[in-house]
């Protein structure tokens, strides 16, 4: 459940992010890791097989330089190259919601009388959200 809400607050029509966020008007911050000189090479050189790992979290030890990105920046960051295509935050995001979702109608039909046996996916999001 928790990719389907992360697309609820960034990525559906009328995000909750901005509804919330509408009589504040904060200037919200994601904190990530910046694109180091080695994944640049990679982002060149477009390999069959790519993945950033650990490395768009701006504590991790493959951490560089840490950036407060916007919604858009942090939406579009690669995270991985598969079959010629590179990933976005974006896409795994909505990937995993879809994935998501056909357990979470099935239960909201049977009311609560059935739990789904099926393990769901999920993704976690570090503390990255900043003013």
């Amino acid at each position: 459940m928790s990719a389907a809400l992360l697309r609820k607050l960034m990525l559906d029509k009328g995000r909750l992010m901005d509804q919330v966020n509408r009589s504040h008007r904060l200037d919200l911050r994601f904190r990530i890791s910046g694109v180091s000189p080695l994944e640049q090479l990679f982002y060149d050189d477009s390999p069959m097989f790519w993945t950033t790992e650990d490395g768009l979290d701006p504590d991790s030890p493959l951490a560089y330089a840490p950036l407060n990105a916007t919604r858009d920046q942090f939406l579009a960051r690669r995270v991985l190259r598969f079959g010629g295509s590179w990933i976005t935050v974006r896409d795994v995001i909505d990937q995993l919601a879809n994935i998501e979702e056909p357990s979470t109608v099935a239960r909201q039909r049977t009311n609560g009388r059935e739990h789904s046996r099926r393990r769901q996916s999920s993704i976690t999001v570090p503390d990255c959200l900043e003013q």
